[in-house]
């Protein structure tokens, strides 16, 4: 997801915005509208969502050695 909105923002916005004369300001805008805040709350979003997958892995594992040694 955060891979398409990276698409949209570089192949699609950015252009746009640099050929001043195809669009005006206001339907760039409204086309695209917050796309950019999007993208950048789904990206903090997946490296918390990573971050959290990995520490309950480490915990997955220690419980899981704990119970083989105790068992």
């Amino acid at each position: 997801y955060t891979q398409t909105l990276d698409t949209i923002v570089e192949v699609f916005l950015q252009p746009l915005r640099s050929a001043n004369e195809l669009l005006p300001k206001e339907q760039i805008q409204a086309i695209f509208s917050n796309v950019e805040m999007i993208r950048e709350f789904n990206k903090d979003l997946l490296q918390v969502y990573s971050f959290l997958s990995l520490f309950f892995f480490f915990v997955c594992v220690c419980v899981c050695v704990c119970v083989c040694v105790y068992v």
